[in-house]
């Protein structure tokens, strides 16, 4: 801890001394989400996720350990204008505990971690261009209730170039790389994506889009350690997203496609030996994704989330290969106050695969808060809450810890705060 301590001091000092930062040039920023609960036995807060699903679905009651992100931010050059020039650095610390007690290593001793370190710098020499170099979060919309980041996510290592006018939408390249710890005679397996993106394009004025290409491929080698042939995987990602601007709030439908090692829609891959099934399997592998995500503003005293997911998956081999996972939930929110709320979440998940038993989910939560502002978004946000999760029979045993292992439901009670700052 005294180490992390120094640490986050090193990272302050050099915000504001190595480059000479301060006041309104230096910005801090995070999320922090932190509580405690008991489960219906009478043990620790117990977390109920239905496998093969792609997120935390209704994670409202299902959040099992405090998390956090630093965000600091230091501006060379501020822009006072939308067209200025501007240079930035970044830097993102993420830490998480499983809150058991008031003196706890970050990360299970490991400390912080790193999530961004980049720079990014822009609208120079009377170009509209930006760019930027390092590691960053490099993706676009998530389902807020699902903590899915469900478009465009390759955060990465990389570099790239954004706001490049095409027409009246504008365009962003990236050459964004991740490396795994297998080592060749031609070093570490990697995998490069060239990722392309297109936003802004105006269908109406209140409908747009964007629109997502991505290709992938691995470095190839043989491998240090066995002599096995490493590499020769490639894929790719493409998506369209439309976006509608509504009452306090919006709807996006967005549809993905990926295949090959960009089957999951993200960058991520496990070096394979070529030649072996599971090496043949990945070419054959393909996902479709749709995602339906809607906030609005119901009325002055209702506010609603709601997202509906449907994902057809293909993992290549050439039987019982299919596995649908779909899910719908709503998060309505009522305002009795300026401050004072009650949420709810209900939720249905469903994974379908081939051979195997449909595996189902259902979970309702009801949560009374206090909160910054009558707003769905608004946080800071204390809140007490009560969650109850039913499992099919097919789940019995791979649901939620040994203490469930013979039931279809269970429940927690506890208090939570949560904010973005």
């Amino acid at each position: 801890m005294f180490l992390n301590l120094l640490f986050v001091i090193f990272i302050s000092m050099f915000s504001f001394n190595a480059f000479s930062l301060s006041g309104e040039n230096f910005e801090f920023h995070g999320y922090l989400r932190t509580g405690v609960g008991t489960n219906s036995k009478g043990g620790d807060q117990t977390c109920f996720n239905n496998p093969g699903a792609g997120s935390n679905e209704f994670r409202l009651g299902n959040e099992c350990s405090t998390y956090g992100e630093m965000t600091f931010i230091g501006h060379h050059l501020k822009a006072k204008k939308a067209n200025d020039s501007f240079f930035k650095t970044t830097v993102t610390l993420g830490y998480s505990t499983n809150g058991d007690t008031n003196w706890e290593n970050l990360n299970g001793g490991n400390g912080f971690q790193l999530r961004e370190a980049f720079i990014e710098g822009g609208n120079v020499d009377d170009s509209p261009l930006t760019y930027w170099a390092g590691n960053r979060f490099y993706r676009d919309n998530d389902v807020y209730m699902n903590d899915f980041y469900y478009f465009a996510d390759a955060s990465a290592n990389g570099g790239g170039l954004g706001n490049i006018p095409l027409g009246k939408s504008k365009l962003a390249l990236a050459f964004l790389k991740q490396t795994s710890s297998d080592d060749t005679d031609n070093g570490k397996v990697s995998l490069t994506l060239l990722d392309a993106r297109l936003n802004d394009i105006k269908i109406t004025d209140k409908v747009s889009l964007k629109l997502w290409f991505g290709h992938a491929w691995t470095s190839e080698g043989i491998a240090t350690a066995d002599g096995k042939s490493l590499g020769d995987q490639s894929g790719q990602v493409a998506g369209a997203l439309f976006s509608r601007g509504l009452d306090g709030g919006f709807n996006h439908f967005a549809m993905i496609y990926g295949r090959g090692v960009m089957e999951d829609i993200h960058i991520s891959f496990s070096p394979l030996e070529q030649g072996t099934n599971d090496h043949e399997y990945e070419k054959n592998k393909k996902r479709i994704r749709l995602v339906d995500h809607l906030t609005y503003r119901v009325s002055k005293k209702i506010g609603l989330h709601a997202s509906a997911t449907y994902e057809l998956r293909d993992n290549g081999e050439e039987t019982n290969n299919k596995e649908v996972w779909y899910n719908v939930g709503v998060q309505p929110v009522y305002f009795f106050t300026e401050h004072k709320q009650i949420a709810a979440v209900l939720g249905y998940s469903s994974v379908d695969k081939d051979g195997v038993e449909d595996r189902r989910l259902f979970r309702f939560t009801i949560a009374p808060q206090i909160a910054l502002s009558n707003n769905v978004w608004a946080r800071p946000v204390i809140r007490a809450f009560y969650t109850k999760t039913f499992w099919s029979r097919s789940n019995r045993g791979s649901i939620g810890s040994s203490a469930y292992s013979g039931e279809t439901s269970g429940s927690n009670f506890g208090i939570q705060a949560e904010v973005f700052y």
